[in-house]
């Protein structure tokens, strides 16, 4: 069965995951936490890779209305440790795609980064009765936000925050800002491809956007979700360990 086919039968059931979704959902979260471990002992292969392209002055700084709708949105629901992590899960996303050169709509990913935890906030977690998955609460908590731009920048964003959390978001199926979202937050949450970025960068990152003990907050957030939305790719993360893959993140908090 194909990602995309995958993809809308799960956004169907607005992210409730079937017994054989999650069962490939455990599947590829294991072999992804498996590339991981091996990355961080360094057994695995690595291959140079042009670091001095990456360039924090070079990432796009969005500012049309519909950036700053979404912003506002974020900024007035979040608390100050998921500001930051939208912030980040933005530049860090952007300095892959500079990294890898492949084409990616700057709004586009800015929205989705700004407004891709918004169900993880006191305001939206469970505002959307029917949802199965905070990713859903975020979409439904940014109908006002999506409102500003075209259908079809709308939809852009809502697909990729709704797909953020999936295991695999293949550019060429999914588009590249919904594979920049995921890459972005998963860097940030997880560590992954985390040493793709070099060290000064990385600090420059975090003396701007300060994680504030964005584990805690985030280990928080999947007993909340997994209670409320058992059902949910968060809820399977959990009895996967991914509290314990958040607090080994390659990060000080």
């Amino acid at each position: 069965m194909s990602i995309t086919t995958t993809q809308d039968k799960l956004l169907s059931r607005q992210g409730a995951l079937s017994t054989g979704e999650r069962w490939r959902f455990t599947v590829q979260a294991t072999q992804a936490k498996l590339k991981m471990i091996v990355g961080s002992m360094g057994l695995q292969k690595t291959h140079a890779k042009p670091l001095g392209r990456l360039n924090l002055d070079a990432i796009p700084r969005v500012d049309s209305a519909f950036a700053k709708a979404a912003v506002e949105a974020m900024e007035s629901a979040s608390s100050p440790t998921l500001v930051h992590h939208c912030y980040r899960t933005y530049i860090w996303g952007w300095l892959l795609k500079q990294l890898d050169d492949n084409p990616c709509d700057a709004e586009v990913l800015f929205v989705s980064a700004m407004l891709h935890d918004l169900g993880l906030t006191e305001q939206y977690h469970g505002c959307c009765e029917e949802a199965e998955c905070f990713t859903w609460d975020s979409v439904h908590g940014a109908r006002s936000v999506l409102a500003v731009t075209d259908p079809q920048r709308a939809n852009a964003v809502s697909q990729a925050i709704l797909g953020h959390l999936n295991i695999k978001v293949p550019g060429e199926t999914c588009g590249w800002e919904a594979h920049y979202l995921q890459a972005g937050a998963s860097l940030d949450v997880t560590g992954q491809r985390y040493s793709d970025i070099s060290p000064g960068i990385r600090h420059n990152v975090l003396q701007q956007h300060p994680r504030l003990q964005l584990k805690r907050e985030l280990q928080q957030w999947v007993d909340r979700e997994a209670q409320r939305h058992p059902r949910s790719r968060f809820a399977a993360m959990k009895t996967l360990g991914f509290k314990g893959v958040i607090g080994a993140a390659p990060f000080e908090s």
